[in-house]
């Protein structure tokens, strides 16, 4: 649930400020939103140039993904708290309650691992033809998945 959250907050914020605010590479005192963009251009250039496409993304992910995000993470804790017993909004801090929402990394952790999985499956054939970054994204992915589907079962 705490990652549904974040990631609401980091399209909302991170992208928002990118979509909304066309003229941050131009100014003289930076915020700090605005360094982190004039990074990450340094990264992809469609950024520095404000590629339509790039725009469109970013603006769907700030204005429909970010508050949807949102929006499931108080689903899902609204669903598990009433499913308790009680019902009310304080069951949220009983044992069994927090217990049935840890319950969402453990899920999150398999799906991730399904998706570096079939990342590196299907991409394998164009292997030959990426970068050694690229590949080393790909590894990286899937060993941290691996990692958390270690150990969220452990510390469950």
């Amino acid at each position: 649930m705490c990652w549904w959250v974040f990631t609401g907050l980091t399209h909302m914020i991170l992208e928002g400020y990118f979509v909304f605010t066309p003229e941050f590479f131009k100014q003289k005192n930076p915020t700090y939103l605005a360094e982190v963009w004039k990074e990450y251009s340094k990264g992809d250039s469609r950024y520095v140039g404000r590629d339509s496409a790039v725009i469109a993304v970013e603006g769907r992910n700030a204005v429909l993904e970010g508050p949807a995000c949102i929006l499931a993470a108080y689903a899902i804790a609204m669903v598990i708290v009433g499913w308790h017993e009680d019902g009310s909004i304080f069951g949220i801090f009983e044992e069994d309650v927090i217990k049935s929402i840890l319950s969402i990394f453990i899920t999150y952790a398999v799906l991730n691992f399904i998706q570096a999985t079939l990342d590196i499956i299907l991409s394998f054939s164009t292997w030959g033809s990426l970068n050694p970054t690229q590949i080393l994204r790909y590894l990286l992915k899937f060993i941290i998945a691996t990692f958390w589907v270690v150990i969220f079962p452990i510390c469950y």
